[in-house]
Formats: structure tokens, sequence, C-alpha cells
């Protein structure tokens, strides 16, 4: 059976010190997120944080990335999220944009 990735989210616009929650992993399906993009068209750098609640309250796991002025940048998995997790995106300009690119599983690891 051929498996293939697809863009799990439109592209979501992030606003200055909010969390966004950006993708819920829909019950019953598990989540292989491959990359996760995210771009600026502000004309000073940014700094990202990715949050990922499972229930217990949002957890940061990735702090202070940066993109360049303009710029984007490109992170890549993969990641595994199980039914019901909210993964997050907080955001030091408003002029951020995220996608989530990956595969939506049948039913939940083992």
């Amino acid at each position: 059976m051929a498996v293939r990735s697809k863009r799990l989210t439109d592209s979501i616009t992030c606003n200055a010190g909010t969390t966004t929650n950006v993708f819920t992993v829909p019950s019953g399906r598990t989540a292989i997120v491959r990359s996760i993009a995210v771009n600026s068209s502000a004309a000073t750098g940014a700094t990202v944080a990715f949050l990922l609640d499972t229930g217990a309250g949002a957890v940061n796991f990735q702090r202070a990335i940066a993109i360049p002025a303009a710029g984007s940048i490109l992170y890549t998995g993969p990641l595994v999220f199980n039914p019901g997790d909210v993964f997050s995106v907080n955001v030091a300009t408003t002029n951020c944009r995220v996608m989530l690119f990956g595969t939506l599983l049948l039913g939940e690891p083992e």
C-alpha cells in the first residue's frame, strides 16, 4: 500500500504574542508530520516556538527558532502525533504563516 504525504493544514496566519492552534489530530487517526514550513514577510527577523498539547497542557518542544527577515524555515521531522494532540505555534511577529505536511494514518499506534 502506498503512503502519500499531503498538506495537513492550509497556510495559517499566526499573530504576535499569541499561541495559535495550527492542527488537531482527528480521533481515530495518527499524524506523521514530515515537515513544518514557516515564513515571514516582515522586514525584520522573527522567532517562533512550536508547542504540543497531548491533553495535559501545552509543552514547548522547540523554542526560539529564528526566521530571517522576509525569509522562511523548513523544520523536518518526522514527528508522530496521536489522536487529539494539538500542535500550536507562538510567534514574535504578526507576519508569520505556518503549514504542516505529512501523513494521516487510520488507527492509533500500538
